[in-house]
């Protein structure tokens, strides 16, 4: 399947998803579709189970074989291998005319790094103007700087796979903003001139999850103690009790989510938690126009531990709190075993902000679908310490309005 632009049914111009509405907007006639629509218009479905089989075929090592020379008149056979002449390269089939010799020196293709890393780019050509495309090499949908129109490479797909499922943003650009501004504007430490500062960098991201259900079953044992204090006359009484109590269960888990993507902070995007899985659709491209997305760079494989990691840390705290009546509460032991259940690769979406301020880079990140918003603010060095002066000298005021009636007659004494 080639990289796409969707087009719009109504005039053919690229149409992308307008979050407002939930449905796609054609931004040059002003026509509205739903989704499954403009899928069909432009083939999607049919293009998805091409990708899908493309990725099936590539994890199961197979290539499509190569047709061998046929003559005219007669159909190929694909079981046959192909013929090659002395050096393994194959030959043209039978009436096609070999390719001439090279007489010369060939410019090859240009190979864009990224200076950074040392990591080649990828590259991409617009379906509406022709430009090229830079990008990373696991970008999926991106903006063309020539015309502005949005690009959704699904080529990339077929060396990963095709998302099982993905949830479209609900939240737009300007909510996310406005998020941002609220925060900043509550916070009395923030600087002033940071709640006005610009964010310029704002974008729409669908970062790529993996999803793991599993059930944990364990237990786990804790010394707890109670304390009872009472007095008479002459003494006071402290009665101290040590109880042994153990806990098990077996806990279900779905859809524990773990970022498939180095590219944000696993406490970033485990901050902006939860997703409401129940309103997730499925795949289509069309829901990346006009946000970036990018395929996962971290294979479900090194993203396991983390998934386990966060259930038994779950089924940890569950059997802790069923402890209750106790003074103080230690856990001693605990075994947890996983039993694996279904994995699911997913798009979730996720406005990113950068504010530089004052030399320094603060990130911010709003769940594209219900809002929460989490990330760091500056603290102001005057409103600290100015607060810590003020509260001090109010401090002072109380107390010396308290004790210095009773002090003063003995200094004049």
């Amino acid at each position: 399947m080639s990289d796409v632009q969707l087009k719009c049914p109504a005039c053919g111009a690229p149409i992308n998803f307008d979050v407002p509405s939930g449905k796609m907007k054609c931004n040059f006639c002003g026509a509205t579709f739903s989704v499954e629509e403009v899928n069909q218009f432009n083939g999607i479905s049919a293009a998805n189970q091409e990708l899908n089989a493309a990725y099936q075929a590539q994890k199961a090592g197979s290539q499509p074989p190569i047709p061998p020379p046929v003559p005219p008149g007669q159909q190929a056979d694909p079981t046959l291998p192909a013929q090659t002449n002395s050096e393994g390269a194959p030959l043209p089939p039978a009436g096609v005319a070999a390719p001439a010799p090279q007489t010369g020196w060939v410019e090859p293709p240009p190979i864009y790094m990224d200076e950074a890393t040392g990591q080649q780019m990828a590259q991409f050509e617009c379906d509406s103007c022709g430009g090229e495309i830079i990008g990373s090499p696991d970008m999926v949908s991106a903006k063309c700087p020539w015309c502005n129109n949005n690009f959704v490479a699904t080529g990339q797909l077929v060396r990963t796979r095709v998302p099982d499922r993905m949830i479209p943003f609900g939240m737009t650009k300007e909510q996310a903003l406005a998020a941002f501004k609220k925060e900043a504007s509550r916070l009395k430490l923030a600087p002033n001139a940071f709640k006005h500062a610009s964010v310029d960098d704002i974008q729409g991201v669908y970062i790529p999850y993996w999803l793991y259900d599993a059930s944990v079953s364990g237990m786990a044992e804790f010394e707890c103690e109670r304390r009872k204090t009472w007095s008479d006359s002459d003494y006071t009484y402290t009665k101290h009790d040590v109880y042994q109590v153990s806990r098990s269960g077996n806990i279900a888990y779905l859809d524990v989510p773990v970022s498939g993507t180095s590219k944000v902070t696993q406490d970033l995007t485990e901050s902006i938690e939860p997703f409401d899985y129940s309103t997730s659709v499925g795949f289509s491209p069309a829901y990346l126009t006009g946000f970036m997305t990018n395929k996962y760079d971290v294979e479900a494989e090194e993203a396991n531990p983390r998934a386990l990691a966060r259930m038994k840390r779950s089924a940890k705290d569950v059997l802790r709190k069923s402890v209750t009546g106790y003074d103080n509460v230690i856990m001693t032991n605990s075994v947890f075993e996983p039993a694996f259940g279904e994995l699911e690769y997913v798009f979730l979406p996720v406005w990113l902000m950068n504010v530089d301020f004052q030399g320094k880079n603060y990130n911010y990140a709003m769940n594209g679908q219900t809002g929460k918003f989490v990330g760091t603010f500056p603290v102001s060095s005057v409103k600290y310490w100015g607060g810590l002066i003020g509260i001090a000298t109010v401090l002072a005021a109380v107390v010396g309005s308290v004790f210095i009636p009773y002090v003063m007659p003995w200094i004049l004494n």
